[in-house]
């Protein structure tokens, strides 16, 4: 909301490992500047849900600006499910490969 009141923009960087998160928390504070730190399904598979979720959520915790988890081009309900669960800020369901009836239930199924 701040972000739109003042009018600028809020960064989103893809991380799959400790030296990546910790560069994003770097920059940012260097800035001085909210971002979102997001995760692809093949970093959960590369680094494992628990393990990714874990790094960023410690990062954000100790940093001086804003940091938010999301899922980036999520392809699955299933994985949408286990990163809120995990605690992600926001899931993002990619089903535009799909034909538009699928696409569409699919998202209203990751809403609900």
């Amino acid at each position: 909301a701040k972000a739109q009141n003042v009018n600028y923009a809020l960064g989103a960087f893809n991380t799959s490992n400790l030296e990546l998160t910790q560069a994003i928390a770097t920059a940012a504070e260097a800035k001085q500047a909210p971002v979102v730190i997001q995760t692809s399904e093949g970093a959960i598979n590369y680094a494992g849900l628990k393990v990714i979720t874990g790094i960023i959520t410690t990062i954000a915790d100790e940093a001086m600006v804003p940091i938010v988890l999301h899922l980036d081009h999520g392809k699955s309900l299933e994985v949408a499910k286990q990163c809120i669960d995990a605690g992600y800020t926001s899931v993002m369901i990619d089903a535009s490969k799909k034909p538009l009836a699928q696409n569409t239930e699919l998202t209203r199924q990751v809403v609900e």
